[in-house]
This record gives structure tokens, C-alpha cells and sequence, in this order.
């Protein structure tokens, strides 16, 4: 006799099976949604040049990227870009491009050319799209003045004489001062410079010279020491590949006197073929209260002496940090034997802070580093700046492991250190109003 309440094993699959297929449904659903938050579903469905890839070239690429600058090509506009759309996704795939050789997070840095994984995939999506062009009337205008200064016109130019450089793979350093004299007093908030053909010179530092300074009037080549001044004490600028002008900061701005001169440190590179420098720099006055002054902090690894082989020779550099002051920016130097750069302040409660980490340094690239929120310094502090060498046959650029490397200005001696850029408030008498440059 069957058992009335007894129930079929069919029936019992047949619901657990339904139930099964519920969960799975509810799964799959659920990962559709988490599908649509990722980076991806954040992408626009169209992806044009005018609306999305002309915004990020002008942002991180332009500065470089157009005529008479480093980069071997151009891409201001569509028709410059579309041949380069596929390599251009490889190279900021591998992240090669843009480059910006500081480590941490995106954003500790105003000019971080960095781009998002974001950013990667919407140039991955425009090119597997077929790089559609969409409305140029949409693109964005480029930030370039028609002159070629990045900052605009400036207020006045400067130009140096002329030099002939290269052949038979000269290497130089050479000082030269332009022959203009300012003929008052003037305050600078930034200056410029333009080396014309970019392929000329491959870093320049850039002074003004002060009352009493004897300086030569023909092109003179040898180390900082020789004149009756210290020209790592009057740094201004220095100009690089890759290396973007900054427009200075609000109240900040530094006196040029009566009779002074501009003059650069010009390393020209080998070449195999001779070229004509026509170097200007751009001056750009300062206007408004000018209530902070400028300063520089310098680590010199002048006396470094690296071992043949070595693959990491380390040398160090401390300076006190001056009280009241804000770091606004850095510079490291090294050439081709350099591996790494780093700088830390140590706290007098015994901490210590990486400010800057450089872990692989590239000659081709020295870029300032302009912090987008400068650190105020903290009272009884030190800075110390780390360089590390590599000069053992594992550098592919090491022209000869096998020597003793001391520190000199030829691109195959070797230099190291940088410097630290800041301001400091000025005392309420020294503060002044200017106009156009000048103390009112």
C-alpha cells in the first residue's frame, strides 16, 4: 500500500534542479552588474579623436610632440596622429609614453605625464575602433602661442650668438653669456628657453649674473669653479629633454639688477654632423605684491669616484633644510652610468620621508619634478640626496666598464646629485608691489 504521503523523487529533482538554475541566474546577473562598474563600462561606446584623444595628447604629449621640439614626430592634429594611432597604443601600453621616471602615486606632481589605466583603455578602444576622427570643430584648442613659447609671448627675449656645434663627435660643455645688460632693475617671476634645433643641445643651466661678477665674453668650456662666483649658487633654470617650463608661483618672483647678464651652461652632445645653436630665453615679468623669495639647495656628488664594475655605487649628499621654507620642486642629474636618484628628509623625531624616488633614471629624460602641494619644512630637518651608479657591462649604456669614473662634465665622465627648489616668505619690508616687472 503506497503511503499517501510519500512523494515521487521525480518532483523533488525537479524542483531542486529549478532552484539550481535560480541561483545560477542570479549569479550570472550579478556579475553583469559588477561587469558594468568596472573601468571598462566606464569607457565611452564611441570613441573619437576630436572628443577624447585630442584632450590627452594635449595634456601629456604636446609639449614634446610638435614642430621644432625633441620628439621625432608630430601630433597636433588628426592627420599628424592617424599614422602613429597603433604605435602610440604600444608605447602607452608598455607605459614608455609619456615619460615620467618619479615613482608613487598619480597626482603628488603637477607635471606627472603619467597616464590612468583609464586613459590607456579609452587610446586602446579609439584604435581597435579604427580610429574614428568625430567633429574637429570639438578638439580642443592647443595651448601652443604661434611663437612657440609654451608659456605665450614673453615679456623679452633674449638671444645668445650664435655657436657651431658637432662634428667628429664633439663633446662639450661650454659656458657663453649673451651680450645683453638689463638697464634697470627688474623683478622675473619665470624665464624660458628655446634652443631652437633640439637636437643641438641635450641640457643647458641657466644664470644671471650679480654685480662684480667677472664673466668671459667668448664661449668658455671647464667646470662651475671658474669664475670669481659660484654658478651652482645662481641657478635659475635648467632645460632638459622632456622638460616642461613652469609659470612660477603667486608672490613669488626674484630681482634681476641693473647691468646684469644671462648666461647657460651648454652641454652639447656628440654629434656627427655640425649644427648651429640659436639658443633665446624667454623672461617673463612678474606683477601684483611679491612676498616670497627664491631659493636653492644643492648636492653635488663632485667628489665621486666609481670602481670599474661596479654595478651599484652609491654616494650620498646632506644638506640642512633652511627653517620656514616650502620645497616646491626637484632636479636630479646624472649620465650615463647613472641608475637611480632619491631624496629624504629625516626629522628631528627620528623619522624619515622619501619625497622623491627615481628608481630608474634615464640621462635622455630629466625633467623637473614640481610638487602640486609643496612640503613645508619642518624645523632642525636634513635633506639627503642619494645617487646610485651603474657601471658595470650589464649598462648598455656604459661606454667602458672597465674604468674608474670620476666626476667631470664630458657625457662619458659622470656627474651626480641635484637640487632642491623652495621659497620663503619675506620679511613685511621686503615685500614689494610691481608692475610689468617693475618696483613701484
Amino acid at each position: 500500500m503506497t503511503n499517501p504521503l510519500q512523494v515521487s523523487p521525480e518532483p523533488l529533482l525537479a524542483l531542486a534542479l529549478r532552484k539550481l538554475l535560480v541561483l545560477v541566474l542570479i549569479a550570472y546577473s550579478g556579475a553583469i552588474g559588477a561587469a558594468d562598474k568596472s573601468p571598462n563600462s566606464e569607457l565611452p561606446s564611441t570613441v573619437t579623436y576630436s572628443d577624447h584623444i585630442a584632450p590627452i595628447l594635449r595634456d601629456h604629449c604636446i609639449d614634446c610632440h610638435r614642430p621644432g621640439q625633441i620628439a621625432p614626430m608630430s601630433l597636433t592634429t588628426y592627420a599628424e596622429v592617424r599614422p602613429w594611432a597603433k604605435a602610440i597604443r604600444k608605447e602607452v601600453a608598455a607605459k614608455r609614453m609619456p615619460p615620467f621616471h618619479a615613482s608613487g602615486p598619480l597626482g603628488r606632481f603637477s607635471n606627472d605625464l603619467r597616464l590612468t589605466d583609464k586613459t590607456i583603455k579609452l587610446i586602446n578602444r579609439w584604435v581597435d575602433a579604427g580610429v574614428p576622427r568625430g567633429d574637429l570643430r570639438n578638439a580642443p584648442p592647443l595651448p601652443i602661442a604661434d611663437s612657440g613659447w609654451s608659456l605665450g609671448e614673453p615679456d623679452l627675449v633674449i638671444d645668445f650668438p650664435e655657436y657651431r656645434v658637432g662634428g667628429k663627435d664633439r663633446d662639450e660643455n661650454v659656458y657663453r653669456f649673451a651680450p645683453f645688460k638689463f638697464p634697470h632693475d627688474v623683478w622675473v617671476r619665470t624665464i624660458d628657453f628655446s634652443p631652437r634645433d633640439n637636437r643641438v643641445i641635450h641640457h643647458a643651466s641657466i644664470y644671471f649674473t650679480e654685480p662684480g661678477d667677472v664673466v668671459p665674453e667668448t664661449p668658455t668650456t671647464g667646470l662651475f669653479h671658474q669664475f670669481n662666483f659660484n654658478t651652482l649658487d645662481r641657478i635659475w633654470h635648467t632645460w632638459g629633454p622632456g622638460m616642461q617650463p613652469h609659470a612660477g608661483y603667486q608672490g613669488a618672483a626674484r630681482l634681476i639688477e641693473k647691468g646684469a647678464r644671462i648666461g647657460a651652461l651648454f652641454h652639447y652632445a656628440p654629434m656627427e654632423e655640425e649644427a648651429i645653436d640659436r639658443t633665446s630665453v624667454g623672461i617673463y615679468f612678474a606683477n601684483g605684491k611679491i612676498n616670497k623669495s627664491v631659493g636653492i639647495l644643492n648636492f653635488i656628488a663632485d667628489d665621486l669616484k666609481i670602481p670599474p664594475y661596479a654595478h651599484a655605487y652609491s654616494l650620498a649628499k646632506e644638506a640642512p633644510i633652511p627653517d620656514g621654507i616650502e620645497i616646491t620642486h626637484f632636479w636630479v642629474h646624472m649620465h650615463l652610468r647613472g641608475r637611480s636618484s632619491k631624496y629624504i628628509f629625516h626629522y628631528p623625531d627620528g623619522t624619515d620621508e622619501v619625497v622623491l624616488d627615481v628608481p630608474n633614471y634615464n640621462m635622455d629624460w630629466q625633467p623637473m619634478y614640481y610638487l602640486k602641494d609643496s612640503i613645508k619644512a619642518v624645523p632642525n630637518s636634513t635633506a639627503e640626496c642619494i645617487s646610485v651608479w651603474d657601471n658595470s657591462a650589464d649598462n648598455p649604456q656604459n661606454p667602458d666598464p672597465s674604468q674608474t669614473i670620476r666626476f667631470g662634465v664630458r657625457t662619458q665622465d659622470e656627474m651626480g646629485g641635484g637640487i632642491i627648489f623652495y621659497l620663503k616668505d619675506r620679511a613685511p619690508e621686503e615685500c614689494v608691489s610691481v608692475v610689468n616687472g617693475i618696483a613701484q
